[in-house]
């Protein structure tokens, strides 16, 4: 996450950062009290980062901590106990509320000052996965269940919601809300566009054969842009770009060795993502789907990059990187 001048992200050594943008110098840094698997995304309020804390065999198995943005000084800790509560989702920050999941408990809205609970949404199948999106007071989540709910971020009653397909699995991505619409994919390769105060769907477009669509997808000039993994390691993943008012393909010819983990950025007239298994950061031209530029990371990369005034920002191989376009 970039906010004022200032990256915040976990590192691959488990330990939470905040990096000056312009030099690259460590402003802080904290041991992270439990050891996180994986990619570990970060959301941000005016005062506070809020993270996921996952320890593997563990009863506590999980926490939700928050952590003050200027002195990185640790503010309270929310522990799920991982047998009547399951494992913690990524949370999610709006409205004047901190929104995470619990696997065994659903969706919880919490006070972004203390973590106290102030309501929950039970989800039979929420699954560990993406964090919600919270916009114009409302919480929109996908989940296990192949189910997008919208919740009134007040009061956490249910206002809407959309099933997928019966046989199109979970929606374990990170919707996308942009100008009144919400986007998102499931791990069948269904892709919806659906109105955001109503849940009456605007149009469904099928991009299987995929093994799942883990990131969340990238909406900019009149496109949404959506990376896939293959559905087995003999097929290369295709990277989609679909008109945003009628979910037709725009282009459809990109694909990527390993597929897409990372959620694309759009800026400026280019999409970016970061490859699975090529490793490296790709820039296409968001109209045509042409390759403009690539840089090679060195190894392997999963968190979304963010980009700011023409600079990329991104994490891979145990390194930040800010990158510009070659000249």
């Amino acid at each position: 996450v970039l906010d004022d001048g200032v990256l915040y992200l976990v590192g691959f050594d488990n330990r939470l950062y905040a990096v000056d943008s312009g030099s690259g110098a460590i402003v802080w840094e904290r041991d992270l009290e439990e050891r996180g698997p994986g990619l570990v995304e970060v959301a941000i309020s005016p005062d506070a980062i809020f993270i996921r804390d996952v320890t593997l065999g563990s009863e506590e198995a999980s926490s939700i901590a928050a952590f003050d943005r200027i002195t990185g000084d640790e503010l309270w800790r929310v522990r799920l106990d991982q047998r009547t509560e399951g494992l913690a989702r990524t949370p999610a920050y709006g409205e004047g509320l901190v929104v995470y999941g619990a696997a065994e408990v659903g969706m919880i809205g919490a006070d972004p000052a203390t973590g106290e609970t102030l309501w929950t949404f039970p989800v039979a199948v929420l699954d560990a996965a993406g964090a919600a999106t919270v916009a114009d007071g409302v919480v929109y989540f996908g989940a296990g269940d192949g189910i997008v709910y919208a919740l009134d971020a007040a009061s956490g009653t249910e206002i809407w919601r959309v099933p997928t397909r019966p046989s199109s699995g979970g929606v374990t991505s990170s919707p996308a809300v942009v100008d009144g619409v919400v986007y998102f994919g499931s791990d069948s390769g269904q892709v919806m566009a659906v109105a955001a105060a109503s849940g009456e769907v605007i149009w469904e477009t099928d991009l299987s054969p995929v093994q799942g669509i883990p990131s969340s997808p990238a909406v900019g000039d009149g496109k949404v842009f959506f990376g896939t993994i293959p559905p087995n390691d003999s097929v290369l993943a295709g990277f989609f770009a679909l008109d945003a008012a009628t979910g037709t393909e725009v282009w459809s010819d990109v694909r990527l060795s390993g597929g897409v983990i990372s959620s694309p950025v759009f800026a400026d007239g280019v999409v970016y993502v970061l490859t699975r298994e090529t490793e490296a950061l790709v820039a296409f031209d968001a109209t045509t789907g042409v390759e403009l530029w690539s840089f090679d990371l060195g190894g392997p990369g999963s968190d979304s990059p963010v980009v700011a005034d023409g600079v990329v920002y991104f994490q891979a191989n145990g390194e930040v990187f800010a990158v510009t376009a070659p000249e």
